[in-house]
């Protein structure tokens, strides 16, 4: 039998896939963005007259241009895809030159002049979140967002209360495959191929910014090389949307590394004051957190992410008690939005190093600390008080990451130290807070085996194989053809939020019931599955071709709904039913500390719940780059800024230092299966997981080896290993 999984992988590691920067129709012509030097200005004016003369450039735009909305965004339309009368981050675009040649393109964009009257950069996210919107809607130095989730009386005395401050860093996506977008002129409208992570999500927004009907629009998904979240905003598609239907030719763009660093949005940098009361034997009362996210000037998804930090704020631990509050402040800073752990990262880390500040003050090993307060099935999350449902392995998961055998690692060098943390880490399944959570697929079977369909995107988390092993386990090992997600087909929604596993196989699911049904009434026998392009009935077996000549059973489509959630109590946050399911985790970090500051991580064992594990191997690999991610986040990787909000390292890789394979310690990961409920097939999800206990893992080990925990993540944003110990104590 074929196996398309492991074709695409091979393709993949040889580097002869295809992605969206690798379409080049013929006579397309090539785009190059312009960029604000500046986080914080009024345009005066904007001279494209040199850039016009440029030798090949055929047309520049700037936001004058736009036919229809001038604004974009994932839930609130406010983000600019051409900068009009003020800069509110550096980096923002101004002008979209269209060149024969992706070199002179480049050229035309250098050569566009801009005239600004700097502003004020607003840098501080506390100060602008100390303030309510004022005048314009996107003011920046105002409130963006604010959630609150209060339980219980957390002003009560207890017996023991410890209080920390703590703060991440802005961290990047990251993806090794930068942005990119073809748009040809099509049907009286544009044809889009392009890296995205919603193809429904960015017809409507390409569609607006033209002005034309949605219809007018199609999008289809051109191979994504890793999203993480970064591919959920709009970058260069109404761009090259726009001057393919003004030119009436191909247009082409694909920006550089250090391009696609200014383009997309960064994790919300956070500081979170919290505040632990317990009982003397260490038993968990009172949660008080207050948290400051800094949004950037657009709102992306930062109502989203100040929830999430919310309900994650009191982990899978029970306390009587809680009061967070979460404010996002407008600054002139990158724009901040989705990245994997979306919230729940920031979350953990702050949860998990006020925990390891109890422990020692009552002298508790910091792991039984967390295994008596663990909650389980019986419990409700601490924060909103939803019933966590019998699939809760929170106890397992922990006591499974405690207990893992570590592997006969080399002593540390002579003067280091080795020390070894555990962090917990939760999230939930899909978006809820009562959003609708639907997919549709089709399915189709032909004498080759069996096609389906979705318009949900696979971005690099293995949906083709969970597609492959759904149908296997339904209909047995036929042949599966996985079609382009693309908008003629019905939506499915972002691939975010780990919701595609769930919901995609949900619908897959019941498109292959239909289809069995189909087949039994086509062979007249009670029990038939396929076996490569072979129908079994009992010990017979007819090939396929042949049955679907006798009787075509045709194309089914079904729909699949997740469980309805309701959002919580306006004034309190409290509810029932806020989130569908919650996926647990359990991470180990072991870390040498160098006599000169510099950490060496030795080994991680990351223990997840994600139900039922479809494809143990994809699932395996999804963990291993979580954990690679959150390696990086906790030591070096952020996007560094000046005092004015400007990017201040070198452009690129080299300023955005990520893991490297000799920095990339043996990874064992470990499954503890539970079955959702809520799931036909008990799946969770895994997606986002993996990147939020791995960064406070290491981060918990690094201060117990020094002795004073780890206040700030990264330790050393933007520099290599080998920094200064008074460096990784600042």
């Amino acid at each position: 039998m074929p196996d398309a999984t492991g074709r695409e992988r091979r393709a993949k590691a040889a580097g002869l896939h295809p992605f969206a920067g690798d379409h080049v129709p013929p006579g397309a012509l090539h785009g190059a963005v312009a960029r604000a030097p500046l986080a914080h200005a009024d345009i005066v004016a904007v001279d494209v007259a040199a850039a016009r003369r440029e030798h090949g450039v055929v047309a520049v735009y700037t936001s004058a241009d736009i036919p229809g909305s001038v604004r974009v965004g994932t839930i609130q339309p406010d983000q600019r895809v051409l900068a009009e009368g003020r800069i509110r981050h550096a980096g923002e675009p101004i002008a979209f030159v269209v060149a024969e040649t992706a070199a002179a393109a480049r050229r035309g964009a250098a050569a566009v002049v801009l005239d600004l009257a700097p502003r004020r950069p607003i840098v501080d996210a506390a100060e602008a979140a100390a303030h309510l919107p004022e005048g314009d809607d996107d003011e920046p130095g105002t409130l963006l967002a604010r959630h609150v989730v209060r339980r219980g009386d957390a002003s009560a005395p207890t017996a023991v209360v410890v209080e920390g401050t703590w703060a991440t860093g802005r961290q990047d996506p990251a993806f090794l495959a930068p942005e990119a977008a073809v748009a040809e002129p099509w049907g009286g409208g544009v044809r889009l191929t392009v890296a995205t992570q919603d193809v429904h999500g960015d017809r409507t927004d390409v569609a607006a910014v033209l002005g034309i009907e949605p219809e007018l629009v199609q999008v289809r998904d051109g191979g994504v090389g890793g999203a993480f979240g970064g591919r959920e905003e709009m970058t260069l598609q109404p761009l090259v949307a726009l001057a393919a239907l003004r030119l009436g030719r191909p247009v082409r763009s694909a920006v550089s590394s250090a391009e696609s660093l200014l383009a997309h949005p960064t994790r919300h940098p956070s500081r979170s004051e919290v505040r632990i009361g317990a009982d003397a034997d260490g038993t968990l009362r009172t949660l008080r957190a207050r948290v400051v996210l800094d949004g950037g000037p657009y709102l992306t998804t930062s109502r989203s992410v100040a929830r999430i930090v919310a309900y994650a704020m009191g982990g899978p631990y029970r306390f009587d008690a809680v009061d967070v509050e979460v404010r996002v402040g407008r600054t002139t800073n990158p724009t901040s939005g989705a990245l994997r752990g979306f919230g729940a990262t920031q979350a953990c880390f702050a949860l998990e190093s006020t925990l390891d500040l109890l422990a020692a003050r009552l002298g508790l090993d910091p792991t039984a600390l967390r295994l008596a307060n663990a909650a389980g099935p019986a419990d409700r999350l601490a924060t909103s008080g939803q019933p966590l449902g019998p699939a809760a392995p929170v106890e397992e998961i922990i006591r499974t990451a405690r207990d893992h055998p570590l592997p006969d690692l080399p002593p540390p060098a002579p003067g280091a130290r080795r020390a070894t943390a555990l962090a917990v880490g939760l999230k939930h399944c899909l978006r809820g807070d009562g959003r609708v959570e639907e997919s549709w697929a089709a399915a189709e079977l032909t004498p080759d085996g069996l096609l389906v369909e979705t318009a949900a995107v696979d971005v690099g988390q293995g949906l083709r194989t969970v597609v492959e092993r759904v149908v296997h386990e339904a209909l047995g090992p036929v042949p599966v053809t996985l079609s382009t997600a693309r908008t003629d087909l019905a939506p499915t929604g972002s691939t975010s939020a780990s919701r595609q596993t769930w919901l995609v196989s949900g619908a897959v699911l019941a498109c292959c019931a239909a289809l069995r049904a189909g087949l039994g009434d086509a062979t007249g026998a009670p029990e038939v599955r396929l076996d490569g392009t072979d129908v079994v009935t009992g010990p017979d077996r007819t090939p396929l071709d042949q049955v679907l000549a006798r009787t075509p059973i045709g194309r089914v489509e079904r729909r699949y709904a997740a469980p309805p959630t309701r959002a919580g109590d306006p004034h309190d946050g409290t509810g029932d039913a806020v989130h569908v399911a919650f996926m647990h985790s359990a991470h180990r970090a072991t870390v040498d500390l160098a006599p000169d500051g510099s950490v060496a991580v030795r080994h991680v064992v990351a223990v997840h719940d994600a139900g039922h594990v479809v494809d143990p191997l994809s699932a395996r690999r999804q963990v291993e780059g979580g954990v690679i991610q959150g390696i990086g986040f906790a030591l070096f990787e952020e996007q560094v800024l000046d005092a004015d909000g400007v990017p201040a390292a070198a452009p690129g890789w080299a300023g955005y230092p990520v893991p490297v394979l000799d920095e990339v310690p043996p990874i064992d990961v470990v499954f503890v299966e539970s079955h959702e409920p809520g799931h036909p097939l008990g799946v969770k999800g895994l997606g986002e997981a993996p990147l939020i206990a791995s960064p406070t893992a290491v981060a918990l080990a690094v201060g117990r080896a020094r002795g004073v925990p780890v206040t700030s993540i990264p330790l050393a944003p933007g520099a290599r290993p080998g920094w200064l110990d008074e460096v990784v104590d600042a």
